[in-house]
């Protein structure tokens, strides 16, 4: 819907392809691998800054939610920490790029800007986390 997120979104596709790519064949050192991610961290590191002053100051932990790309980002964004706690796991087995982990650790800080980016153009309220337990 918005062309913010469809462009980033698509950007982050092919993004995964290429860290795919990488970890399924470890022999084949691709030259541009990390030069292309360092590049890409540096753009989602801006893009957060970008949409962070589109989107009100969050002062409190939120639910994940909201509207339907908000939500599917959220989602997106959690899996994205399950694959870098694998990722690290497998580095301790096998030779990983170092900047797949950190193009990692910072897409899912990125998905999470999307996600409430996402919920302010689709007019979605965030819902605060009220602690239950003491």
């Amino acid at each position: 819907k918005n062309k913010i997120i469809k462009d980033e979104v698509l950007k982050i596709q092919n993004d995964l392809f290429e860290i795919g790519a990488a970890l399924a064949n470890p022999f084949e050192k691709t030259k541009n691998l990390k030069e292309l991610l360092n590049r890409r961290t540096q753009e989602m590191e801006k893009s957060i800054d970008n949409l962070t002053k589109k989107i009100p100051v969050l002062s409190n932990f939120i639910l994940p939610g909201g509207g339907e790309a908000g939500a599917f980002l959220h989602l997106a964004r959690t899996i994205c920490r399950r694959v870098e706690r694998e990722i690290i796991r497998l580095s301790k087995k096998e030779e990983i790029e170092f900047n797949i982990i950190s193009y990692l650790n910072r897409l899912s800080d990125h998905l999470f800007t999307l996600a409430r980016f996402a919920n302010v153009v689709e007019r979605q309220k965030e819902i605060i986390w009220i602690k239950k337990t003491k």
